[in-house]
């Protein structure tokens, strides 16, 4: 897929990151989404290192974030 360009998107996104870096730091707060996504991008970052982003408990806050927001969609959905 060397010839594979992504497109842009109309739509809003909801980006998870982690705040541990453990030796850089991110300036970027879409982490370059921005140029991808021609809507909205909310950033919801995690207290954990990338690596852990998928493990208890730091899986949990992704689930609880994600299950607000969907939520949040079906009562906006709803009205």
């Amino acid at each position: 897929m060397p010839d594979y360009q992504p497109q842009p998107i109309k739509a809003d996104i909801a980006l998870f990151s982690v705040n541990k870096h453990p030796i850089y730091s991110i300036e970027n707060e879409t982490l370059g989404w921005s140029n991808l996504v021609k809507g909205n991008i909310k950033s919801y970052s995690i207290d954990c290192f990338h690596k852990n982003i998928m493990k208890e408990p730091n899986i949990q806050a992704v689930g609880e974030r994600l299950r607000q927001l969907l939520l949040a969609a079906q009562d906006g959905a709803s009205n």
